[in-house]
């Protein structure tokens, strides 16, 4: 109970058994091992995520850090969007916040405000200031942490960087200087520490290219560009909200996850591989976007981290926020997207649309997905846990009977009102030559399933549902 009460925006599962004995009035509880999961925010129906105190988490633009000395991950971002009052175009940010986790799935424990925008001084600015995409490094030689981040004036005209340093991953920061590294403006901008300690700045210059710069040993400068990227590197358009990652992780290939330019509104995600030696040859490969979805899920990225599941495997984490379609308020209500990104190889990545996930089971969802056929069809329960029935998009999950190995991959009949699902069978079409091939083993099929499941044939739903429309708690629920 603890559980939910701190940490709406997760899932914890648990289970328990009691046992009354009438007699001696004796109640026996035998509780199973609490599971958190993470539960992304893709539109206004879904939950704010809260810190321990039962606050909203406001840290947007994320980035996050593990911190070897007390094993926590510290999570730094932007604290609350204002836009009620002076509009969209003249959002000004008070400062970055801090939250903190032995786990990633939470709970988050709020660290208050470790930079403040009163604390920032700009010659020739009076501000206040916007503050945006904050990123945070430990560096080993001067034993300080160091936190970069967009630092602008209402305008958007001042395109610099700030950086600020902390003796303690929780703060506070003392802000350093603003600077326009290596001559250059910058609007959005990251950073990113490879494996070999070395740590890189990208940013985009003027919303025309980006660069990516090596920071100097005490990663409060950098040492000069290594290379460029045009707007035209993925055949969309110029690319913002960069996040790099190694995967496998630790020696594998090196990628960057960046959206495109539509002011607070989603776009499409591109995925890159860097087929170079290094980033002053980086040679960037576009994979195409691992959502599927010209909106990416309503997310923007933000950081990637490696998580770590319970085979001790590492896998990249996709960290995004939903910046206007997570409440009535828009950009005031703009929530998280958190999701395991999964490679099928080195040249393709999926983002799955999935509700509920675990850092321990990352892709179970996949589960699912491997024992259907391909082009299956299931109407999505996304809003019924909601209250919303029959308003999500359709995924592919599972054949017409959910059954392994089905050659009948078509849609599923389901009531979109979330009432009781008729009896009717749809008929699935047939794909050519195969159908035919198949017809007298899809018959064998049938009547085996049949017989081994009797009284748990629902019309055309996947055998062992109920006749009530409700997926189970770690199912998957909308898949692109």
């Amino acid at each position: 109970s603890r559980c939910r009460e701190t940490n709406p925006h997760i899932t914890c599962e648990c289970g328990a058994m009691g046992y009354l004995q009438q007699a001696s009035k004796v109640l026996l509880i035998i509780a199973l091992p609490v599971v958190a999961q993470i539960h992304s925010c893709f539109d206004e129906h879904c939950s704010q995520w809260l810190d321990t105190d039962g606050n909203r988490i406001e840290a947007h633009g994320a980035g996050l850090i593990r911190n070897e000395k007390d094993d926590k991950w510290y999570w730094y971002g932007e604290s609350l969007k204002t836009d009620e009052e002076e509009g969209l175009d003249e959002v000004i940010v008070r400062g970055v916040n801090c939250y903190s986790s032995q786990e990633l799935h939470g709970p988050w424990k709020s660290e208050g405000m470790v930079l403040k925008g009163t604390d920032i001084s700009v010659i020739g600015e009076s501000g206040p200031f916007i503050v945006e995409r904050p990123k945070v490094l430990y560096n080993e030689k001067t034993d300080k942490f160091v936190m970069w981040f967009h630092l602008d004036n209402k305008e958007y005209l001042l395109r610099n960087v700030g950086v600020a340093t902390a003796d303690s991953a929780a703060g506070p920061f003392t802000f350093l200087h603003a600077i326009r590294p290596d001559g250059l403006s910058s609007l959005d901008m990251s950073l990113y520490m490879d494996t070999d300690k070395q740590a890189y700045f990208v940013r985009s210059v003027d919303n025309t290219f980006f660069a990516i710069s090596g920071l100097t040993e005490d990663f409060l400068n950098t040492t000069g560009i290594l290379s460029t990227g045009d707007g035209t590197l993925d055949g969309i358009g110029m690319v913002e909200g960069f996040a790099m990652f190694r995967h496998p992780y630790p020696a594998g290939k090196l990628y960057m996850l960046a959206s495109h330019l539509n002011y607070w509104k989603p776009t499409a995600l591109t995925l890159f591989r860097s087929d170079g030696p290094d980033l002053s040859d980086p040679q960037w490969v576009a994979l195409g976007n691992p959502t599927g979805e010209d909106v990416s899920f309503n997310s923007q990225p933000n950081f990637v981290v490696q998580g770590k599941s319970e085979k001790g495997e590492y896998f990249p984490v996709y960290m995004a926020d939903n910046w206007v379609h997570a409440g009535p308020r828009g950009l005031i209500d703009a929530s998280y997207v958190w999701l395991p990104l999964h490679f099928k190889d080195e040249n393709t990545a999926v983002l799955h649309r999935i509700h509920n996930w675990t850092t321990l089971h990352p892709f179970k969802h996949l589960e699912t997905l491997e024992q259907a056929p391909k082009g299956a069809m299931l109407q999505s329960w996304s809003k019924v846990q909601h209250g919303h029935p029959g308003k999500g998009r359709k995924a592919s999950l599972l054949g017409a009977k959910g059954k392994r190995g089905h050659p009948k991959a078509g849609p599923i009949a389901m009531r979109q009102t979330g009432q009781r699902a008729g009896q009717k069978k749809m008929k699935a079409k047939a794909h050519g030559g195969q159908w035919q091939k198949q017809k007298a083993r899809n018959q064998k099929w049938k009547n085996k399933a049949q017989h081994r499941n009797k009284g748990k044939w629902h019309g055309s739903r996947p055998l062992g549902w109920g006749t009530k429309p409700q997926m189970p708690r770690d199912h998957v629920e909308e898949v692109r």
